[in-house]
């Protein structure tokens, strides 16, 4: 084997597509609205910080983030 040129393999090694992928979990209707009230209040306490450090901009733009992820959580009539 020719190891400079660099043909070296580890035999039995998963090669492809989709090869170093890990099993994916099945989130719940309860795991989402977790994952989805995390990031409205890290946004909303992120633009709270931006907004004492003087980046209005910045603020704004989570508080707006933080306003789209909301209306997920809300129910549908």
């Amino acid at each position: 084997m020719d190891s400079a040129a660099g043909n070296e393999h580890v035999a039995g090694a998963a090669i492809g597509v989709g090869a170093a992928e890990a099993q994916r979990r099945q989130l719940t209707d309860a795991d989402v609205r977790a994952i989805i009230e995390n990031e409205v209040r890290e946004r909303t306490a992120a633009a709270a910080e931006y907004e004492r450090l003087g980046r209005g901009d910045a603020a704004e733009r989570l508080r707006s983030e933080a306003e789209v992820l909301s209306r997920h959580l809300r129910p549908t009539p």
